[in-house]
C-alpha cells in the first residue's frame, strides 16, 4: 500500500507555478498606499495605478535571494531555534480577542490572560517560540496595546520573540525594543530576533499598513511570515487547485517585496486557506479541504526552496471536547507530517480563530509531543545488543526484569494528560474527563512558573521606552 501522504508531483507543482505567473503578469496584485509601489517601480516592475505586475524573470531574481534556513535568536541563547532545519518550529496562537472558558463561554481577553499564555510557553516541555499576541487584551487601548504585549513577551519569557505588524509604527517599535534587548541595531543587521505575520487581503491585495510593515521588518533583517487565508467560495474559487494558484500568486508577491526591501531577508511562505460553510457563512478550519490546502502550500514552498508555514491545532469547536481534540490532532498530524517549517496556532486555538483557550493549549501540547515523538527516523539504527538478547532469551522470555529495560524504559514517550491507567486506578487517581485534567494542568503550570532573569537596567529601559511611546501616541 502506498503512502497516502506522498508528495505532490513536480509536474503538478510546475503547473501551479505557471498558472500563478499568468495571474501575476496579467491580473497583477494591488498594493494601495504605502512605500511598496515606489519600491516595485524603482526596481523596474510594471505598475498601473495601485496594481503591480510581476514577470517571471523578476520573480526568479527575488526568489533566488531568499534564505532556505535562518537561526531565530532567543534572549536565552539556549532557546534559539533554526527555522528550515530538520525539525519544525512551533508556537501558540496569534490574534484572537476573546478567551474561551472551560464551560464554552466567550469573554474579552485581558492583559492578565495574555501574561498567562506567556507563562505557559515559558513552562512548556516543548521547544517553541514566544506566543506574541496569544490574546489581544481588550482592557488596553488598541493603539498602544502592542507596547504592553511586547513588554510582556520580552520580560515574561526568554524565548525567540514576536513582533507587531498591525501598523508601520508598531513594526518600528518591535525593531526598536528588540534592539534594546540585544544591544543595538548592529546586532539585528546580522541576526534575526523577531517574527511578525504579514496578512494578504485575498484576493490579490495587500493593505498599505501590511506592505509597509513588511518592508520595515525585511529591511531590518527580521522574519516576515507572508500568509494568505483564501476562503473557498468567498474570497477564492471553490475549486481547490484554482484557490491554490490564487494563494500562491498572492504570497509570492509579498515575498518578492521582502527581497526588494533587503535581498536575503528571511521570509516564510504561509497559508491557512480553507472552505466556507455556506450554511453558516463561516470559515471551516476543521475541514479536509483545509488540510489539503495546507499540505499543498508546504509543497509549493519546498518547490521554491522557501521556509513554509501552515496551521497547527486548528478547530471550529467552542469546547475542549472530542471535536476539538480530533480536529486539532488531524490538523497537527497533517502539518507536522508534510514537513512545515513553522507551525503557528500549534496550541490553544479555538472556534475557528475566534478565541484562545488555556486548557486547549495544554491539550495541543500533548497532541503535538505525541506526533513529534512518532516521527522518528524511518530507518533507525539496529541495536545489535538488543538483537543478541532476543536470540539468547528465546521464546517466552520476560523482559520486565531485564537490565536493558531498566536502562531504557524512560526513553518511551510519557503522557501528562492522556489516561493510560486501568479503570480502577484511573478512578482512584482522578476519575474525571480530559477537560478537567486540562484545567488542573493549567493551574499546575501557572503555579510552577518562574520569571526568567533579566538585567534590571534593561527591564527599566524597556519600561521607559513603552511609557514614552504611549505618551507620544496619546
Amino acid at each position: 500500500m502506498s503512502n497516502r501522504l506522498s508528495e505532490m508531483s513536480q509536474d503538478f507543482l510546475r503547473l501551479v507555478h505557471q498558472a500563478s505567473l499568468r495571474i501575476l503578469e496579467q491580473a497583477g496584485v494591488s498594493f494601495p498606499g504605502g512605500p511598496a509601489l515606489d519600491a516595485f517601480r524603482g526596481h523596474g516592475f510594471k505598475v498601473d495605478g495601485d496594481r503591480v505586475f510581476i514577470g517571471e524573470e523578476q520573480l526568479s531574481r527575488c526568489l533566488a535571494t531568499v534564505p532556505r534556513s535562518v537561526e531565530l535568536v532567543a534572549r536565552n541563547p539556549e532557546k534559539s531555534v533554526v527555522l528550515g532545519g530538520p525539525g519544525p518550529v512551533v508556537r501558540g496562537p496569534p490574534g484572537p480577542v476573546q478567551v474561551l472558558t472551560p464551560q464554552g463561554q466567550l469573554r474579552p481577553g485581558t492583559l492578565a490572560d495574555y501574561e498567562s499564555f506567556q507563562k505557559l510557553a515559558q513552562t512548556s516541555r516543548l521547544r517553541q517560540i514566544a506566543p506574541y499576541k496569544a490574546i489581544y487584551p481588550q482592557d488596553l487601548p488598541a493603539r498602544s496595546a502592542h507596547l504592553d504585549m511586547l513588554f510582556g513577551t520580552i520580560t515574561l519569557t526568554d524565548l525567540f520573540m514576536g513582533g507587531d505588524s498591525q501598523e508601520a509604527a508598531n513594526a518600528r517599535d518591535s525593531v526598536k525594543m528588540a534592539s534594546l534587548v540585544f544591544g543595538g541595531r548592529e546586532f539585528l543587521d546580522s541576526h534575526t530576533v523577531i517574527r511578525a505575520t504579514i496578512n494578504v487581503l485575498s484576493p490579490l491585495r495587500y493593505a498599505p499598513e501590511q506592505s509597509a510593515a513588511l518592508m520595515i521588518l525585511s529591511g531590518s533583517n527580521q522574519l516576515a511570515v507572508v500568509t494568505n487565508m483564501a476562503m473557498l467560495g468567498s474570497t477564492a474559487p471553490v475549486d481547490l487547485s484554482a484557490s491554490l494558484v490564487l494563494g500562491n500568486a498572492e504570497v509570492l508577491a509579498g515575498i518578492a517585496l521582502s527581497q526588494l526591501a533587503r535581498p536575503g531577508a528571511p521570509v516564510v511562505y504561509g497559508s491557512t486557506s480553507c472552505p466556507v460553510d455556506m450554511r453558516a457563512m463561516a470559515a471551516t478550519l476543521g475541514a479536509p479541504e483545509a488540510l489539503w490546502l495546507g499540505r499543498a502550500a508546504v509543497e509549493m514552498a519546498r518547490y521554491y526552496g522557501i521556509p513554509s508555514r501552515t496551521g497547527g491545532g486548528l478547530t471550529d469547536s467552542f469546547l475542549v471536547d472530542g471535536q476539538a481534540a480530533a480536529e486539532a490532532a488531524l490538523s497537527l498530524q497533517n502539518t507536522l507530517c508534510c514537513g512545515a517549517d513553522l507551525v503557528m496556532h500549534a496550541f490553544g486555538m479555538m472556534g475557528g480563530y475566534f478565541a484562545s483557550s488555556l486548557e486547549k493549549w495544554v491539550l495541543d501540547e500533548e497532541i503535538c509531543s505525541f506526533i513529534l515523538d512518532s516521527l522518528r527516523p524511518s530507518e533507525p539504527t539496529i541495536d545489535e545488543a538488543a538483537i543478541e538478547e532476543i536470540i539468547k532469551l528465546g521464546p517466552g522470555a520476560n523482559y520486565l526484569v531485564r537490565p536493558s529495560t531498566v536502562r531504557k524504559f524512560r526513553d518511551v514517550h510519557s503522557f501528562r494528560l492522556f489516561n493510560k491507567l486501568p479503570h480502577d486506578q484511573w478512578q482512584k487517581k482522578r476519575g474525571v474527563d480530559l477537560g478537567k485534567v486540562c484545567q488542573e494542568e493549567v493551574g499546575l503550570r501557572l503555579g510552577q512558573y518562574e520569571k526568567p532573569p533579566m538585567d534590571e537596567k534593561l527591564e527599566n529601559e524597556l519600561a521607559l521606552y513603552v511609557k514614552k511611546r504611549k505618551e507620544e501616541i496619546w
